[in-house]
């Protein structure tokens, strides 16, 4: 087991009720689609992801080459909600946030000057992440009816001749009305609840699996040792109440 997925699964479980953890998986994506609810009147992802040590950004990682678009593109990560969590007739969006960074083996910084990630949304509209800032409007991923759920994947690509290693890209999501007009188009400026914890994706771009996994370790909040030693401690008492309610029933 990768050393931050056992990390995030021990104080996923710690944070949370038995029951509400069980729950809180639960979306109508694919495994490691981003699930969003409204707590609080704000957007929050239903599913745990790592934490970025330097940010405190949620961390979720992707390939580019893993779909059909060609070696600098990824569908991933896609975005699920269930139906009736947002208003009917309002769209989900991506705000990019912050500036690219580059993984060159040792460190993050800056991308290279010329090197850019653009998300391009269900509109084919893009915007852009480089290592100066971000431009473009915020990325429409999907628009709400009535009864339906969102399961919807926008595009991701690193521009051609980007160095081989990984990349670091942030945005938060947005729910905004849909503009007065005949056809929909969304209202940057009509937001209908608070937006997301900043989420950020690493983009794995031609490293081995161990390399990329090194990258994303560096950005990790590192959880503390009396956090093992409790976490163990629940595990255990766990184990003896199941062999008590055993040794009960015979």
């Amino acid at each position: 087991m990768r050393l931050h997925k056992l990390a995030a699964g021990v104080t996923a479980a710690l944070a949370l009720p038995l029951p509400a953890f069980a729950a809180s998986h639960g979306h109508p994506g694919h495994a490691g689609d981003i699930g969003l609810a409204i707590v609080d009147n704000r957007l929050t992802l239903t599913n745990h992801t790592y934490t970025d040590l330097f940010t405190g950004h949620h961390l979720v990682e992707a390939d580019f080459g893993d779909f059909a678009y060609g070696a600098n593109t990824t569908g991933n990560p896609g975005f699920a909600i269930h139906a009736g969590v947002l208003p009917n007739h309002s769209f989900l969006a991506l705000r990019p946030i912050g500036s690219l960074l580059f993984w060159d083996g040792l460190a993050w910084g800056a991308a290279a000057t010329g090197t850019s990630l653009k998300v391009e949304d269900f509109r084919h509209i893009d915007s852009f992440w480089t290592a100066t800032g971000t431009s473009g409007d915020p990325a429409v991923i999907g628009f709400t009816g009535a009864g339906l759920e969102i399961h919807d994947h926008v595009k991701f690509n690193i521009s051609t001749g980007a160095a081989v290693g990984a990349y670091l890209a942030s945005f938060a999501l947005i729910n905004v009305a849909a503009a007065a007009g005949e056809l929909p188009v969304p209202d940057f400026g009509s937001p209908l609840h608070l937006e997301s914890r900043p989420i950020s994706i690493a983009f794995n771009f031609g490293l081995g699996h161990h390399a990329f996994e090194s990258a994303v370790e560096a950005r990790l909040v590192p959880v503390p040792a009396a956090v093992w030693l409790l976490g163990s401690g629940l595990m255990g008492l766990a184990a003896a109440s199941r062999r008590r309610s055993v040794a009960a029933a015979a």
